[in-house]
């Protein structure tokens, strides 16, 4: 999981080559001496280093590569009680909080934040008869940047994914499917 995020945050901020630090915060209920994050760890640098480069991550050499290409990645933790039954939860994307269940597949898009954007995807999406099954915005200020997520029951068609894309107020947009 930790690897598809970081791939769908390069994404985001298009492509990984200007990415030095992750800070990663997650939640957990037991105490922080009781967790190893070097797996996680791992699987974001995988998912940071791999897509721009040759080079394979694995366990053995996150550290070497995390180092060696001059990136950092901060792992925090929370201490939390699970309300998110057993569900990952991204909760935020660059300087924007979000509220997004990381199970099944979510259409993740950077807009300028205007009224009638959540009408016009949630149209196309019901045009196709794509089911939302939730959505979260989140925003810097009124009127300027904001991130809007949709959890989706079924992959809409590549027309109907370009569709969105059209709409002029995205800048871009992901469909990513867990």
């Amino acid at each position: 999981m930790a690897e598809k995020l970081v791939r769908l945050a390069v994404q985001l901020v298009g492509g990984g080559s200007g990415v030095k630090t992750i800070k990663v915060t997650y939640a957990s209920a037991r105490a922080p001496d009781d967790l190893d994050t070097r797996l996680l760890c791992a699987m974001i640098t995988k998912g940071l280093i791999e897509p721009i480069s040759r080079v394979l991550v694995n366990l053995v050499n996150a550290d070497f590569t995390t180092k060696q290409r001059g990136h950092r990645i901060m792992p925090y933790q929370r201490y939390r009680r699970d309300k998110g039954g057993g569900i990952p939860h991204l909760t935020k994307v660059g300087s924007f909080d979000v509220d997004v269940s990381l199970e099944g597949s979510i259409i993740l898009c950077r807009q300028v934040d205007q009224p009638g954007m959540i009408g016009k995807v949630g149209s196309i999406l019901g045009e196709e008869n794509v089911n939302v099954s939730f959505m979260s915005i989140g925003r810097i200020a009124p009127r300027k940047q904001a991130v809007m997520a949709f959890g989706v029951d079924d992959q809409p068609s590549k027309s109907y994914l370009k569709r969105i894309g059209e709409i002029p107020a995205i800048e871009e947009f992901v469909f990513l499917k867990l």
